[in-house]
This record gives structure tokens, C-alpha cells and sequence, in this order.
């Protein structure tokens, strides 16, 4: 998602008080988007457990039920899987608890199985790699260490789903937090008429 903030000013120095009139009344719309940014990263944040999970409900329900509604519209065949995606869409805004712990679940099995190859082929090309160049063992021993923590990473999902999830809604929340405060303070400058008018913040 994008948020850009279009420079009105014309080509002539003249034209630059109209043009932070015409802007002025719209510049709501990013005091808005910042201000709902920083309410759920403060949710995500306080609440990690229920935000995060209540949030995963909403943005999967949403991708089946757009999905499910896509492939109903071909007809055919196709007509099942979007109601089955559809009725899964459903399921996803009445039991946010389950797809959020199906989503640690797979996300932990992933992390292990990234672990895995990378203790199991990344770390001897490293090692391989250093002990070309004359380093010693130790070098080794550091290739390791991204492996065992996705290994660690993967563990933990499995064991303490909603530690794991409780840590990536605080991060998140937090990241939210800060790009909300950037959009209010680059709709300010807009407001004013500052050079950030031609500001794009990617999110």
C-alpha cells in the first residue's frame, strides 16, 4: 500500500498559495490513515494476543471470501472451490483462534524445515568456503548459527504458539506505530506546503 502525497504547486511561484488551499481540506485522509495506524499498532502492542489474532482473522477471511467469490464467478468446476474458499472466508471471521494457530503451526514447521537445510547443506559450503580461505574451525561453527535459530524459531512456534505470535504483534505493532507517526508528520508538512508534498511512504 502506497501513500503519496501529489504536489499541487504550478510551474509559476504565483500559484503556491492556491494550491495549499486546494490541498489543505484533503489532507485529513493522512491524519486519518495515521491516526487508525497508531490506534492498532497500540492494540497489536497492549493486546498482542487478541489483536494479532482477531487482525489474521480478518485479512484471511477477506483473501478467501475476494478469492472464493473470484472463482465462483467463472462457473463450472470452478463454482465448488469458490464456495468452499468462501465458506472457509466465513469460518476465518467466526474462528480467528484457529487460523491464527494453523498459521503459527505452519509458519513453525517452515522455520524447522529451513533450519534443517541450512545446518544440513548452507553451513558445510560456508565452512568449505572457510577453510579455503585459511580460516579456522570456528568459522564453522558460525555457519551454524543462522540454522539452529531457525531451528530455535521453528521450536518455539510449535511448542508456544502464542508466545510466537505475541512477539511478532508486538514487533508489528510497533512498526505500525512508527510508520503511522511518519504519515501524520508528512501529512503536516504537506499541510504547510514543505518540500515532503512530493512524499511517497510505501507500506
Amino acid at each position: 500500500m502506497s501513500i503519496q502525497f501529489p504536489s499541487e504547486f504550478g510551474p509559476e511561484g504565483a500559484t503556491q498559495g492556491a494550491a495549499r488551499n486546494r490541498r489543505a481540506p484533503r489532507t485529513w485522509i493522512g491524519f486519518l490513515v495515521g491516526a487508525l495506524m497508531i490506534v492498532a499498532g497500540i492494540g497489536l502492542v497492549f493486546w498482542p494476543l487478541s489483536s494479532a489474532t482477531g487482525l489474521l482473522g480478518i485479512l484471511v477471511g477477506t483473501a478467501l471470501l475476494v478469492n472464493g467469490i473470484g472463482l465462483m464467478t467463472r462457473g463450472g468446476i470452478a463454482l465448488f472451490g469458490g464456495a468452499l474458499l468462501a465458506v472457509l472466508g466465513i469460518c476465518s471471521f467466526l474462528l480467528p483462534e484457529a487460523i491464527a494457530g494453523a498459521l503459527v503451526t505452519f509458519a513453525g514447521i517452515g522455520l524447522l524445515a529451513l533450519g534443517a537445510v541450512w545446518i544440513t547443506f548452507a553451513s558445510r559450503i560456508v565452512g568449505a568456503a572457510v577453510s579455503r580461505a585459511g580460516g579456522r574451525g570456528l568459522g564453522a561453527i558460525a555457519a551454524l548459527v543462522p540454522g539452529i535459530l531457525l531451528v530455535i524459531g521453528g521450536v518455539i512456534g510449535l511448542v508456544w504458539p502464542e508466545l510466537a505470535l505475541a512477539v511478532v504483534a508486538v514487533v508489528g505493532g510497533l512498526c505500525v506505530i512508527a510508520v503511522g507517526c511518519l504519515v501524520i508528520w508528512i501529512t503536516r508538512k504537506v499541510r504547510r506546503g514543505g518540500p515532503a508534498a512530493q512524499t511517497t511512504i510505501i507500506i
